[in-house]
C-alpha cells in the first residue's frame, strides 16, 4: 500500500503540471508573516492538504485499474510473485523440451526422470504463485497435479531398475 502511495505521489509531482498543481511560488514558505496578498484573477490558489490527499487517491485508483487491466503488477512484492509465477511457467515448459529430446535421441518415446522433477518443481512454483493470487480455478489445477508427480516420483524411486531404465532410455 504504501509503495502505491509512493508511486501516485511520485506521478502526482511528475505531472503535476496540469491543473490544481501547487506552483513552485506556493512550495516555499514566506520569510516572514505579512498583509495577504490577493493572487489575482488568472492565478489559483494552492491546493489544500485535502485537496493533495484526493488527488493521490484518484492516482492511486488509476493506478490499480491500470494494473488490473494490463495484468503487471506495480510493488516490489507483486513482481516477485510475478516472477516467480513466470520462472514457474518456464519451468514447466522446459519438461517438454527435455522428454522431445530425450525422444529425439532415442528415436522413440521416452519419458525421462528430468521430466517428473521439472513437472513437480514447475507445478510448485506456479500453485504458489495461484495461492498468492487467491485463484481458486489454479489453485484447484495444480494442486490435483502435484499429487500425480510426486507419485511418479515415489514409484520411479521405490523401484530403481525402472528408474535406470528411464535414465539410460534418457541418455
Amino acid at each position: 500500500m504504501l509503495n502505491r502511495i509512493m508511486l501516485a505521489a511520485g506521478l502526482v509531482l511528475a505531472l503535476g503540471a496540469g491543473a490544481g498543481a501547487v506552483p513552485p511560488e506556493a512550495q516555499r514558505a514566506p520569510a516572514e508573516p505579512g498583509p495577504a496578498v490577493s493572487a489575482g484573477p488568472s492565478r489559483q490558489a494552492a491546493p489544500t492538504v485535502e485537496d493533495l490527499q484526493r488527488r493521490l487517491a484518484r492516482q492511486e485508483r488509476k493506478i490499480v485499474q491500470l494494473e488490473a487491466k494490463v495484468g503487471v503488477p506495480s510493488t516490489l512484492k507483486g513482481w516477485t510473485w510475478f516472477v516467480i509465477g513466470f520462472v514457474g511457467e518456464f519451468v514447466f515448459f522446459l519438461r517438454f523440451v527435455v522428454q522431445w529430446w530425450a525422444s529425439e535421441r532415442k528415436k522413440r518415446t521416452v519419458v525421462p526422470m528430468a521430466f517428473w522433477y521439472l513437472s513437480l518443481i514447475g507445478t510448485a512454483l506456479v500453485l504458489a504463485y495461484a495461492v498468492f493470487l487467491i485463484s481458486p480455478v489454479f489453485i484447484l489445477a495444480y494442486s490435483l497435479n502435484i499429487f500425480i508427480y510426486v507419485r511418479n516420483v515415489i514409484i520411479a524411486r521405490r523401484q530403481p531398475a525402472a528408474a535406470m531404465v528411464m535414465e539410460k532410455e534418457a541418455e
